[in-house]
């Protein structure tokens, strides 16, 4: 069984909405385990295998080469030295 598509909330989520949508494309409700005890973090895993294949099959990355990654991240919410809180004890 194939999971609902996302809809965008604003003009502005066009590219998170896409992203999201592949990945519940790509893996069948079936095959991502359900996870209940992290709700506010997580509900699925994936197993790693499906990402660390080399072959050109369905879910397979292909081989290592030919991969780009794509890393997101919030410039509000990030971490840095003059944000984060250290305890010495």
């Amino acid at each position: 069984m194939k999971n609902p598509l996302h809809y965008q909330l604003s003009e502005y989520d066009c590219g998170p909405t896409a992203m999201l949508d592949a990945i519940s494309f790509l893996f069948p409700q079936e095959d991502i385990l359900l996870d209940k005890e992290h709700p506010l973090a997580y509900n699925r895993i994936v197993p790693e295998a499906y990402f660390n294949k080399e072959a050109l099959e369905i879910y397979a990355l292909g081989p290592m080469e030919n991969r780009e990654a794509v890393l997101l991240f919030n410039e509000e919410t990030r971490l840095t030295a003059d944000r984060t809180i250290e305890y010495y004890i």
